[in-house]
C-alpha cells in the first residue's frame, strides 16, 4: 500500500468468544484511506462492516476481540499512531475520537439521550476536545447546527431528539461528529432509516461538507445505489473478508468477484423501468458464522464454483490494475489463462 494515507488497516482480524471458543468474524483485511477521499465498505448485514469501524475507535463490545493486525492513523501531529496498541479506556484514543476521528452511527434515535437538548449533547463534545467558553461553544455548536441544513439553529440547540424527524437527528448526528473538524468522519449506514428524498439530500450534505474541509470519510453501507454517489474507493465484504477492492467506477463497471456482479443484479436501474427485466437475487443465504466453510465463503453460492480449488482454501490477491483486486479463484483462472492446480489442502 502506497504511504499517502490517513488510514491504513493491515491484516485486521477480530474474533467472538462464545462459551470457550473463539470465533473469526472479520479476517486479514486490509484497506488505506487517502486524505480526502470517500472509502466505502461494503456487504450484506453481517459481513463485519460496523466491526471494522468500530475496531477503529476501539468501541467493540464485551466478548469482541481483535486478534491481530494493525489499524495505522496520521494524528494532527503528522505521528503515524497503531491504534490497537492504544488503551481502549485511556487518555490517548480520547484525544482521537471526535476531535480527530468523528463517526455518526447507524441509529440516531438510539444514539441521543432522550433526555438531553441536541445542543447539550454536541456541546459536549466540544467542551470535551475544545477550548472555549460556554458562550463560544454554544455560539460553535449553532453556527454547524445551521452548516448541516437545520432551520433556526438557535431553537434546535434547545430542543429535544424526540422533536426532531428522522432527516434532522441525521443532520444533528453529522452536526455532533464534525463539530470538532475531524480529519476522518466514519458513517456507519447514515442514510437507512430515511425515506429517498431525505436520504439524497444528507449525501449531498455530506458530499459538500467532505469537500468543504478536505475531510476523510469512512462510507458503511450495504446499498452499492449509494455507494455510487459518494464514494471514490470501495471494498466489497463478505464474512468477514475482503473479496473485491478498488476505485469506484472499475467495481461497478467492470465487477469480477461472482459476490459483487450478484449485488448489482440485485438492484433496480431506472433505464428497467417499462421492461420486463427481473431483480435477480443472489441464490442461496449466507452460512452460519459457526459453520465457516474451509475455502472461499462464498462458494456454496457462487455460479462459478470450481470443484476442488475454492472449497479448499481463500484464493490470493489477483491484481487486475494498480487499484483493483479481487481474491477469487475463478477470475484468477481466467487473468492467469491456464488451469490452476488443485489446491492442497
Amino acid at each position: 500500500m502506497s504511504d499517502d494515507y490517513l488510514l491504513k488497516v493491515e491484516d485486521l482480524t477480530i474474533s467472538l468468544d462464545v462459551d470457550k471458543a473463539s470465533i473469526p468474524i472479520v479476517e486479514g483485511v486490509n484497506f488505506a484511506i487517502k486524505p480526502g477521499r470517500v472509502f466505502a465498505l461494503v456487504g450484506e448485514s453481517g459481513s463485519g462492516k460496523t466491526i471494522v469501524s468500530l475496531s477503529i475507535l476501539r468501541l467493540l463490545g464485551k466478548g469482541v476481540r481483535i486478534t491481530g493486525g494493525k489499524i495505522l492513523f496520521k494524528d494532527n501531529n503528522g505521528k503515524t499512531v497503531d491504534i490497537l496498541k492504544l488503551n481502549p479506556k485511556g487518555k490517548d484514543i480520547q484525544a482521537i475520537r471526535a476531535a480527530q476521528i468523528g463517526m455518526i452511527f447507524q441509529e440516531p434515535m438510539s444514539s441521543f439521550s432522550p433526555v438531553h437538548t441536541i445542543g447539550n449533547q454536541i456541546e459536549e463534545v466540544v467542551n470535551l476536545h475544545l477550548d472555549l467558553d460556554k458562550k463560544q461553544a454554544r455560539q460553535k455548536c449553532i453556527e454547524m447546527l445551521g452548516k448541516v441544513g437545520i432551520v433556526n439553529p438557535e431553537r434546535a440547540f434547545d430542543q429535544y431528539p424526540f422533536e426532531f424527524s428522522g432527516g434532522m437527528r441525521q443532520r444533528a448526528m453529522i452536526a455532533r461528529a464534525m463539530i470538532c473538524n475531524p480529519k476522518l468522519l466514519i458513517a456507519d449506514e447514515p442514510t437507512t432509516a430515511l425515506d429517498v428524498t431525505i436520504q439524497a439530500q444528507i449525501l449531498k450534505l455530506m458530499k459538500n461538507l467532505q469537500n468543504e474541509l478536505n475531510m476523510a470519510n469512512l462510507f458503511i453501507s450495504h446499498n452499492i445505489g449509494v455507494i455510487a454517489q459518494i464514494a471514490d474507493d470501495v471494498a466489497i465484504m463478505y464474512m468477514g473478508k475482503i473479496v473485491e477492492q478498488g476505485p469506484v467506477r472499475d467495481i461497478l463497471r467492470k465487477p469480477q468477484h461472482p459476490y459483487t456482479k450478484g449485488l448489482l443484479r440485485a438492484i433496480p436501474h431506472l433505464a428497467d423501468i417499462g421492461r420486463s427485466r427481473r431483480l435477480e437475487p443472489i441464490a442461496g443465504s449466507v452460512p452460519n458464522l459457526f459453520e465457516r466453510p474451509n475455502g472461499c465463503p462464498f462458494a456454496a453460492r457462487c455460479s462459478q464454483f470450481i470443484e476442488n480449488i475454492c472449497d479448499r482454501g481463500f484464493p490470493e490477491k489477483t491484481k487486475l490494475s494498480p487499484d483493483h483486486s479481487v481474491f477469487c479463484y475463478a477470475v484468477a483462472q481466467d487473468v492467469n489463462g491456464s488451469q490452476m492446480q488443485e489446491v492442497v489442502a
